[in-house]
């Protein structure tokens, strides 16, 4: 099983926050998003922005790509 796990990708707002849902579930604990390597589906940025504040709180880093 993996330590830590990056994640980055396009459809934040979709497939990005769905797979961070499946890892959670999968009881991966080392999880960040690179949040400026994603971007979510245009007109669903409010869709992002509350999902990254519920993942923040549930313990998802939440980080820049210059941070590594």
């Amino acid at each position: 099983m993996a330590d830590n796990v990056l994640i980055v990708g396009e459809a934040l707002s979709h497939c990005v926050i769905n797979t961070i849902k499946d890892l959670q579930n999968k009881d991966i604990k080392n999880i960040t998003l690179l949040k400026d390597c994603s971007s979510s589906v245009a007109g669903y940025e409010n869709i992002s922005k509350e999902a990254i504040k519920k993942l923040s709180a549930e313990g998802v880093q939440i980080a820049k790509s210059t941070d590594f």
